[in-house]
């Protein structure tokens, strides 16, 4: 296995790193979540089955894989059998967040599926090469060297963001504009589901009604745009009932609730279980 290739720079706090990988996944975490933006291409896999936030995913050839800051990922079972994973930081790439960039909320920073089963022979080429010429790139230290790595990276997004697209246009018979929709609903429960918890909320801030946004997601979805914002809710919930010492009363005013009756309630309505119990016996006794 190859060492880890990096680049940082201190002053500006921007990180790339990039580590091929066999017989095992690595890549960088703290207390079972990632710490930066990460991009997975699994290229040879017989079978595996990952975990990312309590959802399992199940690779049987090959796929490529996105995560961001604080999502939870677990092998379960099996071993890929080689790749190469790809951590950067916002500061790194602050383009690839803004609001409008296309992969956010699709790739990045939101609700969807972030997973590329099977990548399709046009996307396995281009990002062959593109890694290539980053593995060449780490190896150069001149003043050049930051935007360079930060141009292939962007083409890389770029190439997989088209490919994700097709997938669920082709998937969900949907036109550039639903898919738009869909991408910035993400996003936004993304960056708001602590405060706003209705559909209303969201479709304000989309200019469109909430009987649109459902009537989209009933085409492409089996989950209502309901469903979307409760399923993030509970799953910061449980993220912070296994990855942090806060109480449950502490969870719920972060997760903008009045009191922890209602949490509780809210919690264990969603999952069947109460947040005391799920911290108790469920996960803790996978870790």
């Amino acid at each position: 296995m190859a060492d880890l290739l990096r680049y940082e720079d201190p002053t500006l706090g921007s990180y790339i790193g990039l580590l091929p990988f066999r017989n095992e996944l690595l890549i960088e975490q703290q207390n079972g979540s990632v710490t930066h933006y990460t991009i997975i291409w699994i290229r040879a896999c017989k079978y595996c089955v990952l975990d990312i936030d309590f959802e399992e995913v199940h690779i049987k050839r090959d796929a490529i894989v996105f995560l961001s800051p604080y999502q939870r990922l677990n092998i379960k079972k099996g071993f890929p059998d080689s790749g190469v994973s790809i951590c950067f930081n916002h500061s790194f790439c602050t383009e690839l967040h803004r609001e409008e960039a296309p992969c956010n909320g699709l790739l990045f920073n939101g609700t969807l599926p972030s997973v590329i089963h099977n990548p399709d022979n046009k996307l396995e080429p281009e990002l062959d090469l593109l890694i290539k010429i980053m593995e060449r790139e780490f190896k150069k230290k001149d003043e050049m060297q930051e935007e360079m790595l930060r141009i292939l990276l962007k083409q890389m997004v770029i190439h997989c963001t088209r490919s994700a697209k097709n997938v669920w246009k082709q998937k969900y018979s949907l036109n550039n504009t639903s898919l738009n929709t869909v991408r910035q609903f993400s996003a936004l429960v993304e960056q708001h589901f602590r405060e706003k918890r209705k559909v209303s909320d969201y479709a304000t801030l989309l200019n469109k009604s909430a009987k649109t946004i459902s009537n989209l997601f009933h085409t492409q979805s089996s989950k209502s745009p309901k469903a979307v914002i409760r399923d993030r809710i509970i799953l910061e919930s449980k993220r912070l009932l296994i990855h942090s010492n806060k109480s449950v009363k502490e969870i719920a005013h972060e997760l903008g609730f009045e009191n922890p009756a209602d949490f509780s309630r809210y919690f264990t309505n969603a999952t069947g279980l109460s947040p005391q119990y799920f911290r108790n016996h469920i996960e803790k006794e996978k870790l």
